[in-house]
């Protein structure tokens, strides 16, 4: 009779050398990442949807100890990356309110309002505390009905597909990812092998500067003569329904709430587009004014301070030099909106920042041409601005294409954020 050996149970050894080394080397790998000059030296991990999250997380990490408090974050789309120049606008804004501020600009490729509120959410209160938002928003973008939980493209990002799950080990794994450095890079090695250690995302075509501006070195004629644009514009066409706004209008309304749950002014920002997308015709002005009414009314029933450069007119942005394509500009048109943008936020900063109790419901600030446009301008090689106004209203004919500055701008003049009530919204939720 043979009796059977007992089966061995395989277990660790926890205290073996092998173990205590691979814990070890792990540990100081760990300790290593986290060290700044070592991470300059890394590639750029990309766990979110477009490489340029992590360039812009990695440009507010060296932002923020030189410049310490975050007076403004900017959230958009990427026409917000491109036409907002931050250390331009907070120039701007100390000479028109002296009062000295700092910005930072957060617009990220592809994001209509659910997807920057989203973002805004899950993303940049982590990383940053900013006194007041700045969202800037466009006709396209308002009319889009595409939610967050819905994009293909979005939930391929690593942290975009566990962000919009319901599942506890999706967020563990989410928050587990964040937090440690080795997971955080995971992929990054192969994926730089695929795809090339110095193109490994759309963001490397777009370098950024310390304050998160990526501006784009091309102009409309330049874009047109190279064939990089149709002939034709992308004309705004299509019947207007009475509810195209209702689902991006929502998804405001709850970026406004989060701010002022987290203690943040919210304000909006209508962004120009280059006049020829409403066809140069009274449709146009009259489907861009039915935006702007949309916009403006939602505004108003949640006391959000709207600023808008344009004045309701939407002929005030067709010089073709402003502009790398129909919405994108050039670094000279970014330079002349946001010193535009800057001269109507001004007297909102200053409200805010002295505390004013009991602030007028509205101010109209009249955006006339000053010595800091015209010497922006020149820089960028456009000579002299000049304006086309008629007695009354402010309004560019057809063939001006010179500086909008006779355009108005208007602004609510908010109280600061603790005296704000806490408005519903009405309307359902890029």
């Amino acid at each position: 009779m043979t009796s059977e050996a007992p089966s061995k149970q395989f277990r660790i050894n926890w205290l073996s050398p092998a173990v205590v080394v691979t814990v070890a080397v792990l540990a100081v790998a760990e300790i290593a990442f986290r060290v700044p000059a070592v991470e300059q030296l890394l590639p750029e991990p990309n766990p979110y949807y477009d490489i340029g999250v992590e360039t812009r997380l990695r440009a507010l990490k060296a932002w923020q100890p030189l410049n310490g408090r975050l007076d403004v974050l900017f959230l958009g789309s990427s026409v917000v990356r491109t036409n907002i120049a931050p250390v331009l606008f907070d120039s701007a804004v100390a000479l028109n309110s002296g009062k000295t501020i700092t910005s930072f600009n957060g617009g990220l490729s592809a994001l209509n309002p659910d997807l920057v509120g989203f973002y805004f959410d899950r993303f940049w209160l982590r990383h940053a505390h900013p006194r007041i938002v700045l969202q800037a928003v466009r006709l396209e973008e308002l009319q889009s009905d595409v939610v967050a939980q819905s994009w293909y493209r979005f939930k391929q990002g690593r942290f975009e597909r566990w962000w919009v799950s319901d599942r506890l080990l999706d967020r563990l794994a989410a928050r587990l990812y964040s937090t440690s450095r080795l997971l955080y890079y995971q992929g990054t090695w192969s994926d730089r092998l695929v795809q090339g250690w110095s193109d490994a995302g759309t963001e490397h075509n777009f370098p950024i500067t310390p304050a998160g501006y990526g501006p784009t070195h091309l102009t409309l004629r330049e874009a047109l003569a190279t064939g990089r644009l149709p002939a034709e514009p992308p004309v705004y066409r299509g019947d207007y329904q009475p509810d195209e706004f209702a689902v991006q209008l929502a998804a405001l309304a709850r970026s406004d709430s989060l701010a002022r749950a987290n203690g943040m002014l919210y304000i909006l920002v209508n962004m120009p587009e280059h006049c020829a997308r409403f066809g140069n015709s009274p449709e146009g002005q009259a489907r861009y004014q039915r935006y702007l009414d949309a916009l403006g009314s939602f505004a108003r029933s949640r006391g959000i301070p709207l600023l808008d450069v344009t004045g309701g007119d939407a002929d005030a942005f067709c010089n073709d030099a402003w502009f790398s394509d129909y919405h994108h500009m050039s670094p000279a048109g970014a330079r002349v909106f946001t010193t535009m943008l800057a001269r109507a936020f001004a007297p909102v900063w200053e409200s805010f920042e002295g505390n004013v109790a009991h602030p007028p419901a509205t101010t109209r600030a009249r955006v006339t041409t000053s010595s800091a446009i015209d010497s922006e301008a020149v820089a960028a090689g456009l000579g002299a601005l000049s304006t086309c106004t008629a007695p009354g209203r402010s309004r560019k004919t057809k063939s001006c294409t010179s500086d909008p500055s006779g355009a108005m701008a208007w602004a609510r003049t908010p109280a600061p954020p603790g005296s704000r009530s806490a408005a519903t919204s009405s309307g359902s939720s890029f």
